[in-house]
């Protein structure tokens, strides 16, 4: 017992009593301040449930993009075994099949993207290994590329599109993992950039593209999990961003671009499955957006940028699923600035096909900057960018020749007014 229960509470005791309270005060005062603080950062980031049940069966490891100003879903592995269908929504509550048998063989661990206007479905396993890649305009009709690219059939390998290419890294097969990176300018021929990248092999892990750069994030090989990250700007050198970053090791995670940051949201490890959702500017330091979100942890799920959101679709727990959640509150048009006024932007044509005009008014002289985004925040052209532009209305073309040699896809875009400390913005979409 504490001598000041029995009576004999000295001054010196008394003292130091008084220090340790005045700490553990401080202390607390402390974890509440950045827990309002933390709370008034995240506030935002509420996720919704779409659907609880998708017009699909449930199922792991299927594909998701965005196109043609839809989510798609492909094929994946569910109770029946594997699929090749496809499905389309343009909420993530109501999903219309656009065909029960796509070209391309039941399979599950393949990739797609979007690219060159076509969507892709490239690799994964049916009853083997797959090298094939296959391509379609409205998800119906499938063209085989090639049967066998040059890099050997595998799964789980990253897929992204960086500078005009279609890159493939990594991923596994009965002979092992790998960490080989290979590239196509029409996903027929397949060039090798490197057959040894810097990262370690591996397979279920997530790949993106930042800062002009290609990023590897986290994924397993055997029984060893990582939770490191990787960039390159060529697919030949690789630079490690950070050898622990600040969420656990794990794989069948998932990552996107948005907001101008890198998400990671959900996946596993040999502890369990995780439904936290990070993200960082730079690769090195991570931000825990929240550590429980809606959805229940998962892994082998999807996720997409679509309608400025971010999506989580099906994935595996203890069962498959066939959810659809959504997150608002920490995107392009939800960021909150009430110097707002002011300034205004208005657009013409718009909805656009080959060039716009974005019509705009100054109230004083001050620094004036003007940039396109696409729907992840990602700045894709820089239209303004004036120091003590004089007040006054004015007006500057965008044409989608300015970007990407005139590839720009069709889709939802944002202009962005920075005049001073005022901001703006308004969509902008691309049809073809």
């Amino acid at each position: 017992m504490l001598e000041g229960n029995r009576g004999v509470f000295n001054t010196k005791r008394g003292g130091e009593m008084r220090k340790i309270i005045s700490r553990n005060i401080m202390v607390i005062t402390v974890l509440i301040c950045n827990f309002f603080i933390s709370s008034l950062i995240f506030a935002g980031m509420n996720w919704t449930q779409a659907t609880n049940s998708a017009g699909w069966s449930a199922r792991v490891s299927q594909t998701s993009v965005v196109f043609d100003y839809k989510m798609w879903a492909f094929g994946g592995m569910g109770e029946l075994g594997n699929y090749n269908d496809v499905w389309y929504s343009t909420d993530g509550a109501s999903w219309t099949q656009a065909t029960s048998l796509a070209g391309w063989s039941k399979r599950n661990g393949h990739t797609s993207v979007v690219f060159d206007n076509k969507m892709w479905v490239i690799g994964g396993v049916d009853y083997t290994y797959r090298n094939d890649t296959w391509y379609s305009i409205d998800g119906i009709s499938w063209t085989q590329a090639t049967d066998s690219a040059e890099w050997s059939g595998r799964s789980y390998p990253a897929l992204v599109v960086f500078d005009n290419k279609i890159w493939v890294l990594g991923g596994m097969n009965d002979s092992g993992s790998y960490d080989d990176v290979w590239y196509s300018t029409d996903g027929i021929s397949w060039t090798q950039a490197t057959d040894s990248a810097g990262w370690s092999k591996r397979y279920l892990y997530t790949s993106v593209v930042f800062d002009n750069k290609m990023w590897v994030i986290g994924g397993m090989n055997d029984s060893v999990v990582y939770n490191d990250v990787w960039y390159s700007t060529d697919g030949i050198s690789w630079t490690q961003a950070t050898a622990l970053a600040g969420w656990a090791a794990r794989t069948a995670h998932t990552s996107v671009v948005f907001d101008n940051k890198m998400w990671v949201l959900g996946g596993r490890n040999g502890i369990g499955f995780y439904n936290d959702v990070w993200y960082s500017t730079d690769g090195v330091n991570w931000t825990q957006a929240t550590d429980s979100a809606g959805w229940v942890g998962r892994g082998l799920h999807t996720s997409v940028i679509f309608d400025n959101k971010m999506w989580v679709i099906g994935g595996l727990y203890l069962d498959a699923y066939n959810d659809v959640w959504s997150s608002t509150g920490l995107g392009v048009e939800e960021k909150s600035n009430p110097a707002k006024a002011g300034s205004k932007i208005d657009i013409s044509p718009n909805p656009f096909i080959e060039r716009t005009s974005i019509y705009y008014n100054i109230p004083s002289k001050t620094q004036v900057l003007i940039t396109i985004h696409d729907i992840t925040g990602r700045v894709i052209k820089t239209l303004v960018n004036e120091e003590g532009k004089e007040a006054g209305s004015y007006n500057v073309e965008f044409s989608k020749s300015d970007v990407g040699r005139g590839k720009l896809s069709s889709g939802v875009y944002f202009v962005s007014l920075k005049a001073g400390n005022r901001l703006d913005s308004k969509r902008l979409i691309l049809v073809k």
